[in-house]
């Protein structure tokens, strides 16, 4: 089933960068933000992310819609989802990369560093 005005699960147009989706569907850019067609309420600041916080009723700093569809709503409560999720998984796998190249530049040999310093140090002076 496809909701009016969002794209196909898997048409790529949700989150491109240069057009933000059909999400303009369901208002327009205000100013430095949006303006709601459900509510007609308005938001200065805030762009694509934050209007499909509004339309989801989902975030901290967004007056949520009343008058959104409920099949529009739950279509952007994944949409944030699946974009928190695919954050997460990014930075876990930053951290894991991260631990990877720590345990690769720990050098078993210490005997051996201290030997090699010790004599830099003497022909230092």
């Amino acid at each position: 089933m496809t909701v009016a005005g969002l794209p196909a699960r898997g048409s790529g147009k949700m989150g491109d960068r240069n057009e933000s989706g059909s999400v303009w569907e369901h208002g327009e850019k205000y100013e430095a933000g949006f303006r709601c067609k459900y509510c007609h309420g308005s938001k200065k600041g805030g762009g694509a992310t934050r209007f499909k916080q509004h339309l989801a009723s989902r975030g901290n700093d967004v007056v949520h819609c009343t008058f959104v569809p409920k099949d529009v709503r739950d279509y952007y409560r994944r949409e944030l989802d699946r974009t928190k999720a695919k954050a997460t998984n990014r930075m876990k796998e930053k951290l894991r990369l991260e631990d990877i190249a720590m345990e690769g530049n720990v050098s078993g040999d210490d005997d051996e560093d201290d030997v090699e310093l010790n004599a830099a140090i003497h022909m230092s002076r």
